[in-house]
């Protein structure tokens, strides 16, 4: 499996922020502002206004977390939410609307796992527009495995190889029996081939 996006490289497009979402977000500033009597961001210039970003929340009040996220960030955010809230038909079609994206989870429902395949389809189209392979040579680790399964019919073999070089330090392992997946395909030669890079 290889980290990249499959985009060309371009200037990173922003996503577009509708009407309905410039308003919720809107209404959902001016709750802050009214049930919180201060609220600050540090490092605003942290998160881009174009292209990929994974903002995660960690906090039990996911749902407040959201509002602020959603509040402080001057683009449109796609969130991951339990499939669970889209059982309702209307809040379905809000949720969708401002882009929420729904996760199948085994404990709400061990039968529609299967579903999350459009899930990471849909998580791959809100990331897809990005293209960070400029920026490779910033990259300051001590080992990167590039790992590349030799069939896979998502990812070119370029893609793989430009990583690689564009990595400062970066070995390209290609795995000949494995598609897109290789630490799920071949287990064994994956886990052989992280224990030689950390010895």
């Amino acid at each position: 499996m290889t980290i990249a996006t499959a985009a060309p490289p371009q200037a990173p497009a922003r996503d577009r922020m509708d009407r309905a979402y410039a308003l919720v977000r809107t209404i959902a500033r001016f709750w802050l502002w009214f049930f919180f009597k201060r609220a600050g961001v540090r490092h605003p210039e942290r998160v881009p206004r174009a292209g990929a970003v994974l903002l995660c929340i960690n906090h039990p009040n996911n749902f407040i977390d959201s509002l602020v996220v959603g509040a402080a960030v001057p683009r449109k955010v796609h969130y991951l939410a339990t499939a669970a809230l889209f059982k309702n038909p209307l809040l379905a079609r809000f949720l969708l609307g401002m882009g929420a994206i729904p996760v199948y989870r085994r404990q709400d429902d061990p039968s529609k796992m299967d579903q999350n395949a459009a899930t990471f389809a849909a998580c791959f189209d809100a990331l897809v527009s990005a293209d960070f392979r400029t920026r490779l040579k910033e990259l300051k680790v001590p080992a990167v495995a590039v790992f590349h399964g030799k069939h896979d019919a998502l990812t070119p073999m370029a893609q793989a190889e430009a990583l690689a070089t564009g990595i400062k330090g970066a070995k390209l392992t290609v795995f000949d029996d494995s598609g897109h997946a290789p630490p799920l395909e071949e287990p064994d030669k994956v886990n052989a081939a992280l224990a030689e890079l950390f010895a």
